[in-house]
């Protein structure tokens, strides 16, 4: 792929990572021997590692790597409270489902802010299957402070669920746009 950037990652140092050339190719030259990490790195697509560790000694010369590239996706979105008013700076969390020991849990993958309007773009993402979550910054009012309290806002997931159990996932595909996200924060 034109364009993208490869690094070769030491485990004493990082290297300067090399562009690719109008046909993909790249090289790294006098390269320190010991063992590194390849990974691939090119805006619209994303990050590719290469699988292994690679054990470079003294008059090695590695050739033929091919390193896929997949286009990244997008999910878009707009949060509004209850009366379907716009929620600035709401945090937005976009989560995918993994299993540590067995046991489903909702990972960050990307985490953005909502703008004025109350709209929020979260790319970056790899194909495949998410959940989205909005918060509202609740601001504490002055008589919140004095007393302790104060009322919270309620965490939301797409399209309109207050527990991950009842949220609609999102499948993605690479290259997707998903024009869908919390409907309320409230």
């Amino acid at each position: 792929m034109p364009k993208a950037v490869v690094y070769l990652i030491g485990y004493e140092r990082p290297l300067p990572g090399v562009q690719t050339d109008a046909v993909g190719k790249f090289v790294f030259e006098d390269v320190t021997p010991g063992w590194y990490t390849l990974s691939c790195i090119r805006n619209g697509f994303v990050t590719q590692k290469y699988r292994a560790a690679l054990n470079l000694t003294p008059g090695t010369e590695l050739k033929g790597f091919v390193i896929h590239m997949t286009q990244e996706a997008a999910i878009n979105g707009r949060v509004t409270d209850q009366d379907g008013d716009p929620v600035r700076g709401a945090d937005v969390y976009v989560q995918h489902p993994s299993y540590p020991q067995g046991r489903r849990q909702l990972s960050t993958a990307v985490q953005v802010i909502t703008n004025d309007q109350g709209y929020y773009r979260a790319a970056g993402l790899a194909p495949g299957r998410y959940y989205v979550k909005a918060e509202a910054r609740h601001a504490v009012t002055a008589s919140e402070r004095k007393t302790g309290s104060s009322e919270a806002d309620l965490a939301t997931y797409f399209p309109s669920a207050l527990d991950e159990t009842d949220a609609k996932p999102l499948d993605l595909e690479s290259g997707g746009r998903n024009a869908h996200g919390p409907a309320d924060d409230g």
